[in-house]
């Protein structure tokens, strides 16, 4: 089960990256730039941006008021729910700034 879920998890974060290094190379070929470059300001803008709504989608409350005769437990699965999306988005956003770093020219890692 975990194998599974990490299994789609790298899948993911695969095409993901995949689809913002194509995106960021087609901007790059559009306006003349350096590809490197526009591709990590890519992965960068991504990740910063699933960062950004993973934050805003942990930190928001519930958006109906409970009903009479509901229980409580509904409403605790679906707290959980949104803090497993959220730290999902989260770790996507991360690893994705750590591509944008690998692949940035300017950032010597040795």
């Amino acid at each position: 089960m975990i194998v599974a879920a990490a299994r789609r998890f790298f899948l993911f974060v695969g095409c993901l990256a995949a689809g913002t290094a194509v995106i960021g190379a087609f901007i790059a070929v559009i306006t003349s730039n350096d590809v490197a470059r526009v591709v990590s300001l890519a992965y960068y803008a991504v990740g910063t941006l699933c960062i950004t709504f993973g934050f805003a989608l942990g930190t928001r409350g519930s958006f109906r008021l409970p009903r009479r005769g509901e229980a409580q437990a509904r409403i605790a699965v679906e707290a959980q729910e949104t803090i497993a999306s959220s730290g999902l988005l989260i770790a996507v956003g991360v690893l994705l700034l750590v591509i944008g770093i690998v692949v940035d020219p300017r950032v010597r890692l040795v």
